[in-house]
């Protein structure tokens, strides 16, 4: 039997799938961790954590399979930052995306560089968590002498790839959101290196995900001599394993949600990157509270009873007693601060309208709209940049399992959603990197892994219905940034 590796590696877990060359998943491991937070806003991780789920995980699939079978291994991973030594040990803990303290830095790399320069050297906006550069900017102020003492800088894909091969790389879909590197040249950039601190880091070399990066060494874990692809970032790996690169937008309702779309040209309300084979410019539209907003409500729900007990399936089914528009109730899903389109860091989750006859249902639907009506309004801009917003719309990620929501999600966009045979498609699309990188694969092989299985359209009065909430939304938000910054 021949296998192809896929791993994802996630913000609070780390996945590996075996699958055979047409596409079926054969095997599955799974290792949950946690974000370690801390003052400062500080979200960070101990990288070695991966390594050691990454491990365990091949390890319980050796007791199914025979891993010299694996013909190839590729990575996908969120975003992060890891400055380690020479030798990849870390300098700081990984700092994950919704790590803060870059936050305070923002307005003087502004001052300095200038945010309208920052966006046309880069193609990215100069905000923290997303983009690495007002964290960098906040070390080099605070964490001075400790960052000096880094010398390579990687992402969880690179990180992992190096302690499998010894090879020093990072994906070109990841360098092109740091605000370190120049997608028109394709190459770093020497003045943002410096300005950000990194005199003492090498520069590691660049590679399309799909490039083959080396062989796995002799006690990493796996059978010496695997070929491992670059990999990639985790929404480009998904986009590949969702639409087998077929021409469309896709929707990733995961923790996050957020669409992936071919655009013509770039806006610095989104977070932009390039496709899986380099030939497209991306914008994702990043909403950080999507299934973490809907873990969150059930939790709160739920508390001082045993979670396990009630499913995501007994939550559908109290949302879907529940007309649209929750009777009132709406929901702004801000946990951490509003990501895109608006980026505001004073701005919180909130309910309005909340009447004494809400019940559970209610509270569970309006997450669901409020997830779906702030995609809206990134989809409205994406129309603007040259998005296919007209055409049916490719819907994976964790949140697809859920049929409410995904005709929420239908009838707020005004869309036909396309619903695959699998939904969790980062290690679908890693692992085709893998097969692509060792010549196992043609890139024409991806549209077969994944075939739709269903197909979702708007209903017409609901549609209408949800057009009127969608402008409410965004007039609501507009009072909702004032309140939190103060303006009354």
């Amino acid at each position: 039997m021949i296998l192809l590796a896929g791993v994802d590696v996630g913000s609070t877990g780390l996945k590996v799938a075996l699958y055979v060359p047409d596409g079926r998943r054969v095997g599955y491991a799974y290792r949950e961790y946690a974000i370690d937070y801390g003052p400062n806003g500080q979200a960070t991780l101990n990288p070695m954590i991966w390594w050691q789920s990454l491990q365990s995980c091949f390890k319980e699939l050796s007791a199914q399979f025979e891993l010299k079978q694996v013909a190839c291994l590729g990575i996908s991973s969120a975003n992060a930052m890891v400055l380690t030594d020479e030798h990849f040990s870390a300098v700081f803990p990984a700092i994950m995306q919704l790590d803060k303290r870059g936050a305070e830095m923002v307005a003087q790399v502004g001052r300095e560089l200038g945010d309208d320069w920052l966006f046309s050297r880069t193609g990215n906006r100069n905000a923290p968590g997303y983009q690495w550069g007002p964290t960098l900017k906040w070390l080099q102020t605070y964490e001075g002498e400790r960052l000096a003492q880094a010398k390579r800088l990687c992402n969880p894909t690179s990180y992992l790839a190096a302690r499998l091969t010894g090879k020093y790389t990072m994906d070109i879909t990841r360098a092109a959101t740091t605000l370190l590197y120049c997608p028109e040249t394709g190459v770093w950039d020497g003045e943002l290196w410096r300005y950000f601190g990194l005199l003492e880091v090498e520069q590691p070399a660049l590679l399309p995900p799909h490039a083959l990066l080396g062989h796995t060494l002799d006690g990493c874990g796996l059978p010496q001599g695997i070929p491992v692809a670059t990999g990639g970032i985790d929404t480009i790996c998904a986009m590949l394993g969702l639409s087998g690169g077929t021409p469309g937008d896709v929707l990733i309702m995961g923790s996050v949600g957020r669409f992936a779309a071919a655009v013509s040209q770039w806006d610095c309300r989104f977070l932009n990157t390039l496709s899986w084979d380099g030939h497209q410019k991306i914008s994702m539209t990043p909403v950080n509270n999507a299934g973490t907003a809907l873990k969150w409500v059930r939790s709160l729900l739920l508390s001082g009873r045993d979670i396990q007990d009630v499913s995501y399936d007994q939550l559908n089914r109290l949302a879907e007693q529940v007309p649209p528009g929750s009777e009132g109730l709406r929901f702004f899903p801000f946990l951490n601060g509003a990501s895109c389109p608006h980026w505001s860091e004073a701005v919180r989750g909130t309910f309005l309208g909340l009447e004494a006859y809400h019940t559970p249902g209610h509270l569970i639907r309006a997450v669901m709209e409020g997830v779906a009506l702030s995609l809206g309004e990134n989809q409205a801009l994406l129309a603007q940049c040259g998005g296919l917003c007209e055409d049916p719309v490719y819907l994976g990620g964790g949140g697809a399992k859920s049929l409410v929501w995904s005709q929420i999600l239908c009838d707020v966009l005004g869309r036909e959603l396309l619903l695959p045979e699998q939904v969790e498609t980062e290690t679908i699309g890693s692992a085709l990197l893998g097969g692509m990188a060792c010549g196992l694969l043609r890139r024409e092989d991806a549209a077969q892994w994944n075939q739709v299985r269903s197909r979702l359209t708007p209903d017409s009065s609901r549609k209408v219905e949800y057009a009127g909430l969608q402008a409410r939304f965004s007039a609501d938000y507009a009072l909702l940034e004032r309140l939190y910054k103060g303006g009354g």
